[in-house]
């Protein structure tokens, strides 16, 4: 009758053993080990029937059974499992953030990706209207990425001496607007360029950006405002995900263009 209740109770342990540990099996197969090691010496390192008969009888020798067995899996539910249960949770979590950052890169590796400069800046008054001035910007975009994209939605703002003013931006009209020496249309205009055709991978689009500062939106304006050093221009628009773009350009005295040069593909007939 002992014997059986060894077995059962070695049997559970055994069985305890697989159900909560079952996700580390190397670890299982030492800790197992050890059990049946445990439960072993206990049972024949003196000899089960002369343990039984000649010694404890059958009572004690079931209890000492189970002091041999209880402590190994009060050892396994409380220290080792939680142990392993934490170490084997800190690792999936590991492995699920790496393939979500390996995710995230493969799609930012297969986006487009615009860049924007500044490359021809003029500003002046307005023939209709002396107290707003029209401003400029020859504007060149670059795709950088891995896909194709337009640029939509151009905003801009000025600013200066650390005070931030809205600029308006205008689409240039059917008679277009001259400067200097070159008379730009329509469909020069960069808000069109980048609408109509997306720009590929590795294509720079050029095209100009005509905007308004108007007296009610910057206080004292005048055009020396717009060559000052340190005061800057900050033009932003997004491309197809929506994602936004900036071009800061700084101010300066120097950087003012009173005739134009042709960068090719910005479009504009220059005139002798």
């Amino acid at each position: 009758m002992a014997e059986w209740y060894v077995t059962r109770i070695f049997q559970k342990a055994w069985s305890t053993t697989v159900s909560d540990l079952s996700f580390d099996r190397p670890r299982v197969i030492v800790i197992k080990f050890i059990v049946v090691c445990i439960t072993i010496f206990v049972m024949f390192s003196y000899g089960w029937d002369h343990l039984i008969e000649d010694v404890i009888g059958e009572k004690l020798a079931l209890l000492i059974a189970l002091l041999a067995v209880f402590p190994t899996l009060l050892l396994l539910n409380l220290v080792v499992a939680p142990s392993l249960l934490q170490k084997e949770s800190d690792k999936l979590q590991l492995q699920s953030e790496n393939r979500i950052q390996e995710l995230e890169n493969q799609i930012t590796d297969n986006m487009p990706q615009l860049v924007g400069i500044v490359e021809q800046f003029s500003c002046g008054e307005m023939a209709y209207d002396r107290s707003y001035l029209g401003i400029m910007l020859n504007l060149g975009i670059s795709n950088i990425g891995r896909a194709a994209s337009i640029a939509d939605f151009y905003k801009a703002t000025v600013r200066i001496e650390g005070v931030e003013y809205p600029l308006r931006p205008q689409r240039i009209g059917k008679y277009g607007i001259t400067v200097e020496n070159v008379t730009i249309t329509s469909s020069d205009s960069i808000f069109d360029k980048t609408m109509e055709t997306a720009i590929q991978p590795g294509v720079k689009v050029r095209g100009w950006l005509f905007v308004l500062a108007a007296p009610c939106d910057i206080p004292n304006l005048n055009v020396n405002l717009f060559s000052k050093d340190g005061n800057t221009i900050e033009i932003v628009f997004i491309d197809v995900h929506g994602r936004e773009v900036i071009i800061d350009y700084t101010l300066s005295a120097q950087h003012e263009i009173t005739e134009f040069g042709y960068y090719p593909g910005s479009g504009g007939d220059v005139s002798g």
